[in-house]
């Protein structure tokens, strides 16, 4: 009996030692476990830390007031085409850039604008007059926080004139060029005592004129040249809007003051390229 009665015992005390064991891994896989969650969680937090670039958070906030702007001018000039009752003429908004097209604004060949569309391209350069003082420096620039929170700039506001493929490429080349310059003169009239035009004074970071002039020809095409709804839509000015982006974190404007300090160095290192 005593014999069996030590048997029973080695058994118990080796089921105890083998429970002993299996707990001590089950800490010790938990601890693992552990240690492991806590490196993903500090390797996820830096990789968040990412969204969180200065220059990411700024340039996210150019992209958002650049498309306030388009959908200000789009909901304004449709207002005006319905005022003047144009028809065949569209306004839509395309990324970056605001599109006129359709047949009311250029025939095929012709290189002017309607006597409608130049109305209506003239009422668009006082809406853009109105608003462009609070993304630009120059002379006729008036940035404020009360209109620009954000110390957003404009760099270019290009206007393209584009062609269908009817023609040469040379020649498609001249009268998309011929286009965008009607549309030009039209958003930047002449001054009456032949000063620099008014909105040739709404200057970027860099002092140049925000507004520019481009022709594509045919080669930036948006509509089927095989037909001719394809190609009355080819035949159209894009208003494209670029904003600033700084080239490095100091060059971040934080208030208003600081605009003149990033202009000067922006020129500096223009110089120096």
């Amino acid at each position: 009996m005593e014999h069996k009665y030590h048997i029973r015992q080695e058994e118990k005390e080796e089921a105890e030692s083998v429970f002993v064991s299996m707990t001590d891994i089950m800490v010790s896989f938990l601890f693992i476990v552990m240690l492991l969650m806590a490196f993903f969680a500090s390797h996820y937090s830096d990789n968040q830390t990412i969204h969180h670039d200065p220059l990411e958070i700024y340039n996210a906030k150019s992209e958002n007031i650049r498309h306030n702007i388009i959908m200000h001018l789009v909901e304004a000039v449709r207002a005006d085409i319905k005022k003047e009752k144009i028809e065949g003429l569209e306004v839509s908004t395309q990324g970056d850039a605001l599109r006129f097209q359709g047949n009311g604004l250029f025939a095929s060949g012709q290189g002017g604008l309607s006597g409608n569309s130049l109305r209506i391209i003239k009422l668009l350069g006082h809406h853009l007059a109105d608003f462009m003082p609070c993304f630009a420096v120059g002379s006729k620039g008036a940035v404020a926080l009360s209109c620009n929170p954000d110390l957003v700039m404009l760099e270019t506001v290009q206007v393209e004139g584009h062609t269908d493929s009817n023609g040469s490429h040379q020649n498609n080349l001249v009268l998309s060029t011929t286009r965008a310059i009607s549309a030009f003169n039209e958003i930047v009239p002449d001054s009456k005592n032949n000063d620099m035009p008014e909105m040739l004074e709404f200057q970027n970071l860099l002092g140049q004129p925000i507004m520019a002039v481009a022709g594509y020809g045919e080669m930036r095409p948006v509509g089927n040249n095989a037909t001719a709804v394809g190609r009355a839509a080819n035949r159209r000015i894009d208003m494209r809007f670029i904003m600033y982006v700084p080239p490095g974190r100091d060059l971040i404007p934080h208030k208003v003051e600081d605009i003149d300090r990033i202009s000067s160095l922006l020129k500096l290192q223009d110089l120096k390229k």
